[in-house]
């Protein structure tokens, strides 16, 4: 089947929500991850001998890494009370993580290069739900009801811009790789105004879910893109450069929800909103609890636990467990820190290896500005341990930046 059709297919049950009872997306995921994991197994019997000779130290470092997360966990089992407690919060842990590398298998050995318009019309309804939220959030939810969205509207009373997805982090995050992929395609490919339609769709629904994340990872990947395209125009780089930085501003600042959201991490926009006088203080980005919404707190909260069992960690699924900070914080919104957290010093020591060998696949593949992106964006944020939606849609954007040719998107 075409990897296409199969992204819609994941992506579509790993977002959707049909039924409203209690604990459905966790039956709904755990039905999903059997559906890709069959679907792993039967793609690697049928092209074992390929991947082998060409990805041999990659399948070595994540067996690696999973088999330490596993004794870090078998280890651990006394912190799980119940056989329920060490399903959804051990196992289901690493589960999520397992279907990136399981999707990219997937999707690589499927034939990619047709229908690749079913992705992206994923990508534009995402987008244009999103848009829709702006201005009409409360007919949006109409439709949202049907999705994982509708998580957030019942605890949650502000105008979150969340399109489809768990919560506006994730969009936000999403968004912007969004713009990162459709900047590079609209260079190398035909369908020009697609992509530039997109992107500027995504900058500003992007903007508007107030997600800080989104403007760290657009900025992030812009300046992965841009270094070596500097070195080759470097005015005609500083010049988008700085027309992009200028028009990103125009549009938080001439918003109150969304300067007040971003002021709190950069004071000088609050300040530039209130026409008040600047100091050279405002620009240096504050990181304390108030404009990393507790995280600051959260992270020391998990390097105390973390010396507790420094080199085995203490087992995945465990924070969950013992966080006294319950309300909404299933993770500790950093994945290295979680790692650190899940599986000690061994388990980073082994992930630290495999994200060198996949840095220089991606290198090679012209997408390392697009990679270096994502893992900026789990610095604030650990949606490897909750939201397949966009595990899925990571290794898809991730495939699709790698192909330099397309007719249509």
């Amino acid at each position: 089947m075409n990897t296409h059709f199969i992204f819609f297919i994941f992506f579509t049950i790993a977002v959707i929500k049909p039924i409203n009872i209690p604990n459905i997306n966790r039956y709904m995921g755990m039905g999903l991850f059997v559906l890709i994991g069959i679907w792993f197994l039967i793609t690697i019997i049928k092209n074992y001998r390929h991947l082998f000779k060409t990805y041999l130290w990659e399948i070595v470092a994540i067996s690696l890494f999973l088999v330490i997360n596993i004794i870090s966990l078998l280890t651990n089992l006394h912190r799980f009370e119940t056989t329920t407690q060490l399903i959804f919060y051990g196992f289901a842990s690493f589960a999520v993580w397992l279907i990136f590398p399981m999707a990219w298998v997937i999707f690589q050995y499927s034939s990619g290069q047709k229908y690749r318009w079913i992705g992206w019309a994923v990508m534009l309804f995402m987008a244009l739900v999103a848009f829709w939220q702006i201005f009409d959030m409360s007919f949006s939810k109409i439709l949202t009801q049907f999705f994982v969205a509708d998580d957030i509207h019942q605890y949650y009373s502000f105008r979150a811009i969340t399109s489809f997805t768990r919560n506006s982090t994730i969009f936000g995050v999403l968004a912007a790789i969004i713009v990162l992929v459709c900047l590079r395609l609209a260079i190398t490919t035909e369908a020009k105004l697609f992509f530039i339609f997109l992107a500027l769709l995504s900058l500003y629904t992007g903007i508007m879910s107030e997600s800080r994340n989104f403007i760290f990872t657009l900025g992030v990947g812009f300046l992965a893109m841009s270094f070596k395209s500097f070195l080759k125009s470097p005015k005609t780089t500083v010049s988008l450069l700085l027309i992009a930085i200028i028009g990103i501003h125009f549009l938080v600042i001439n918003n109150d929800r969304v300067v007040e959201k971003y002021g709190r991490a950069l004071p000088y926009l609050a300040k530039i909103s209130q026409n008040q006088a600047l100091s050279l203080q405002d620009f240096v980005p504050k990181l304390d609890n108030t404009s990393t919404t507790s995280r600051i707190m959260i992270w020391k909260h998990g390097i105390g636990l973390w010396k507790e069992t420094p080199w085995m960690g203490m087992g995945a699924g465990s924070y969950r467990l013992s966080n006294k900070y319950k309300s909404g914080r299933i993770n500790l919104h950093n994945y290295y820190l979680q790692v650190l957290i899940d599986s000690g010093i061994i388990g980073v020591v082994s992930l630290i290896l495999l994200l060198v060998l996949l840095l220089k696949r991606a290198y090679y593949a012209g997408n390392i500005a697009i990679f270096i992106a994502i893992l900026s964006s789990l610095i604030f944020d650990n949606y490897l341990d909750y939201s397949m939606g966009w595990v899925l849609c990571m290794v898809w954007l991730l495939m699709i930046s790698n192909e330099s040719a397309q007719k249509v998107p």
